[in-house]
C-alpha cells in the first residue's frame, strides 16, 4: 500500500482581494521541494512570495490608484533526520520522527509610507507525539529589520505622535527562543485542532546583563535597540459535521505579547492586527482597532497592538454540485497595553474591552474544484467600536444613505475623517468582498 515520494515538488497559490474603498491586493506564492538532495534522507524547500496592493496615502482619504505597495519574502530551509544530543541528552527516547531543521528568511516590504527589510536566520527541532500531534523548538532565533525611506507625512505623524508607534519604525536586533505544539485532528473524528506558539526574546541579553558589571547597560546591542518580549498564541476550531455535505465551524484565537525592559511594546513584527480574508472579513487587513480606535482618519497607517481576541462561526452547505455557500459571522478586535497616544483609546482594559469588540456577518460563496477551493465572501459590518460609545450598532444604519453619506463622520472616536480631494465626505465603508483560497479556518 506503500507509495514513493516525488523527489522533486512544486506548489503555487494566489489570493486576491478587494473592498468597498477601493483597495486592491494580489499576492502569490511558489515553493520547491527536493527530497534526499544531500542523499541523507534531508528535505530542501525554497519558498518565494510576491504581494501587490492598492493603497491611500496616510493622512488622506483619497482613493488610490495602481498597485503602490509591495511585499517580497524568501525563505530557505533544509530538515535532515534525527536531532544532535550531545551528552545525557543522548539518553533521551524519542520515535525517530525527529528532524533538525536550519533556516533562511528575507522579507521586504515596500509601502506608500515606508520602506523595512527583516532578515532572520533559525535553528530548531521538529517531531511528533503521535500520528496528529507535533511540535518544533527553536532554541536560536537571529533578527535584523532595517527601516529605510519614511514618507513626511508618517515623520510627521512618528514626531508629532505616539511614541511606541514611533518605536515600532527603528532598526533593531533581537535573539529569541520559539516552541509550538499543533494537534490536528479537523480531518478525523474529533474533527478538532488546538495550536500553541509560545515566544521568548531577550534571554542571551538578560544572561549578558546580568553578568556585566556595570549597572547602566541599555537594552541596545551594536547601537541598535534590543526588544525583549514574551508572546502566546492560541488558536482552537471545532468542526460540527450535519446532515449530507453541511458543516458548522468555529474558530476561536487570542494571542498577548508583554514586553519588558527599556522597550514598552513589541517590535513590528511581532504586532498583531485584525481584519482581512481569514480574519473579520468587513474590515480589510491590518484595518481593524486597536480598541475604539479606527484608521478613517488616519488613511492607510498600520493599525497594530499586543493583544489580539477573535472568534468566528460558519455554517457551510452545499448549493449545485462543486459550488458551495456559507452564512458567517466574525467578533473580535485588537489592543495595545502601553499607548499613551489617544488618551488610551487602543489600550486593554478589563471594563472596556467587551464594547469594544467588532462585529460582522455575510454570506460566501466557494467552488470546489477538488484539489484546491476559491472562495468569494460578502461581508457587511454589524458593530464597529470605532463609533463613539452608543452609536456602533451600525446595523440600524445599513439603509440610511443620509449617515453613510455623511453623518457617521461625526460619531467616530477621535478625529473625524478627512474629505476626499474633491471635498466630498467619504462614504462609510459598510459593505466589504474578499477572495481567497481554501477555507478562511
Amino acid at each position: 500500500m506503500l507509495k514513493t515520494l516525488p523527489k522533486w515538488q512544486f506548489r503555487t497559490e494566489y489570493e486576491f482581494s478587494t473592498n468597498n474603498i477601493s483597495l486592491f491586493g494580489l499576492n502569490g506564492n511558489i515553493s520547491f521541494t527536493r527530497r534526499n538532495a544531500l542523499r541523507i534522507g534531508d528535505q530542501l524547500e525554497f519558498r518565494a512570495n510576491v504581494g501587490a496592493e492598492s493603497q491611500q496615502l496616510t493622512g488622506s482619504f483619497a482613493k488610490s490608484s495602481g498597485f503602490n505597495t509591495l511585499d517580497l519574502g524568501l525563505r530557505a530551509t533544509i530538515s535532515v533526520p534525527g536531532i544532535v544530543r550531545p551528552g545525557w541528552f543522548s539518553n533521551w527516547k524519542l520515535n525517530g520522527e525527529e528532524r533538525t531543521l536550519v533556516s533562511l528568511i528575507y522579507q521586504s516590504q515596500q509601502r506608500q509610507d515606508f520602506d523595512r527589510n527583516v532578515l532572520k536566520t533559525g535553528l530548531g527541532v521538529s517531531g511528533l507525539v503521535h500520528g496528529r500531534t507535533q511540535y518544533q523548538i527553536w532554541p536560536m532565533e537571529l533578527t535584523y529589520a532595517n527601516t529605510g525611506f519614511t514618507s513626511d507625512a508618517l515623520k510627521k505623524i512618528l514626531e508629532e505622535g505616539d511614541p511606541l508607534l514611533r518605536a515600532n519604525f527603528v532598526s533593531y536586533f533581537s535573539t529569541g527562543v520559539r516552541g509550538s505544539w499543533i494537534q490536528d485532528r479537523i480531518r478525523e473524528s474529533k474533527r478538532d485542532y488546538l495550536g500553541l506558539n509560545l515566544e521568548s526574546s531577550g534571554n542571551f541579553y538578560a544572561l549578558l546583563k546580568a553578568s556585566s558589571k556595570s549597572q547602566n547597560l541599555n537594552d541596545t546591542i551594536w547601537g541598535l535597540p534590543y526588544f525583549r518580549f514574551l508572546k502566546l498564541d492560541i488558536e482552537w476550531r471545532k468542526h460540527l459535521v450535519g446532515k449530507g455535505e453541511s458543516l458548522v465551524a468555529t474558530r476561536a484565537l487570542g494571542s498577548v505579547g508583554l514586553p519588558f525592559g527599556d522597550q514598552k511594546t513589541l517590535p513590528l513584527e511581532k504586532r498583531t492586527f485584525g481584519g482581512g480574508t481569514n480574519s473579520l472579513r468587513a474590515w480589510p487587513i491590518r484595518g481593524l482597532g486597536p480598541g475604539s480606535l479606527s484608521n478613517y482618519a488616519n488613511g492607510r497607517l498600520i493599525q497594530f497592538g499586543e493583544i489580539r481576541l477573535e472568534a468566528n462561526l460558519e455554517w457551510r452547505f452545499k448549493v449545485v454540485g462543486p459550488l458551495k455557500a456559507a452564512l458567517f459571522m466574525d467578533a473580535g478586535n485588537i489592543w495595545t497595553l502601553n499607548d499613551t497616544a489617544y488618551n488610551g483609546l487602543g489600550n486593554f482594559t478589563g471594563k472596556r474591552f467587551i464594547n469594544e469588540i467588532a462585529l460582522n456577518q455575510g454570506l460566501g460563496l466557494r467552488y470546489d474544484f477538488g484539489f484546491f477551493v476559491m472562495r468569494v465572501d460578502f461581508a457587511l459590518k454589524v458593530r464597529d467600536p470605532a463609533l463613539a460609545h452608543g452609536k456602533r450598532w451600525v446595523i440600524g444604519n445599513w439603509f440610511d444613505p443620509d449617515w453613510r453619506n455623511d453623518q457617521w463622520r461625526f460619531e467616530v472616536q477621535g478625529d473625524q475623517p478627512s474629505l476626499n480631494q474633491n471635498g466630498v465626505s467619504p462614504v462609510y465603508p459598510l459593505f466589504s468582498t474578499v477572495f481567497g483560497i481554501n477555507y478562511p479556518f
